[in-house]
């Protein structure tokens, strides 16, 4: 995601977070996010293992979001 953008446009949801901006929020803030969001509803919920890092060029302000995934549904 760029600036701006939500990850609710990507329909994660952060577990234990209120506030769903908070990963991207922090990340172009300049730190790094991790915890564990769901995506979905209804009878197939997934379940992810998240982070999300600031990217950028040198001492630039942060240009885009990384977000490196890992399902763990099968664990829940």
């Amino acid at each position: 995601p760029k600036p701006g953008e939500s990850i609710a446009a990507f329909g994660l949801r952060p577990l234990g977070e209120s506030d769903a901006d908070l990963p991207w929020r922090q990340a172009f803030a300049g730190t790094s996010w991790a915890g564990r969001c769901s995506r979905g509803s209804g009878e197939a919920p997934r379940w992810y293992e998240a982070t999300v890092h600031p990217v950028r060029e040198g001492e630039e302000p942060v240009a885009l979001a990384l977000i490196v995934l890992r399902e763990i549904t099968q664990q829940r």
